[in-house]
């Protein structure tokens, strides 16, 4: 059988139940102390609820199956990107999104997977017309440093424990052509 792959996005309200494996990655027991009180899938739930807007975040889960069939309950979600428009533009009046949260299961790891996922996100913003997209990474997360430095994203500034990465879009007009 092939497996075929697919992004897509999630409805609001987002079910993030479905997401329990891949929220028990992003908040595992070594970032507990960072992002949660305590090492529970009731306090993932809660964390993931009470940052999530259903108006502004964007929420794509990446879906891999073992046919070429529609997305069916057997499908698993090997990733998903969630991504967030800001009130307002920022200091030098441009729109921003912020990427607040890439993950991909550990057995998906290694495969391109997150390379997937982050093209996606930044195509995705690019098309829906914003200027700027923003990300932060912990410093010690290693292989999401060197997933962002290749995918174009430069240094804004450093804070605490994390790096914040910034993506400028050119826009181009007609006129530039």
């Amino acid at each position: 059988m092939k497996q075929t792959m697919k992004v897509r996005t999630l409805e609001p309200p987002v079910d993030f139940s479905r997401l329990l494996p891949l929220l028990r990655v992003l908040m595992s027991p070594r970032e507990v102390p960072r992002m949660i009180a305590e090492d529970s899938d009731e306090a993932r739930l809660s964390a993931i609820h009470g940052s999530y807007s259903p108006d502004a975040d964007v929420v794509r889960v990446l879906e891999m199956n073992e046919t070429a069939t529609s997305v069916s309950a057997a499908d698993t979600i090997a990733g998903f990107t969630r991504y967030k428009q800001l009130p307002g533009p920022d200091e030098t009046g441009r729109s921003v999104v912020h990427l607040m949260d890439i993950v991909v299961i550990p057995s998906f790891q290694g495969k391109g997977l997150g390379r997937l996922l982050m093209n996606d996100a930044i195509a995705r913003s690019r098309e829906s017309g914003f200027d700027v997209l923003m990300s932060r990474t912990f410093l010690d997360n290693d292989a999401s440093i060197t997933l962002h430095r290749s995918t174009g994203f430069s240094i804004a500034f450093t804070r605490d424990e994390s790096i914040i990465w910034r993506m400028e879009f050119v826009k181009t007009s007609p006129h530039d052509c």
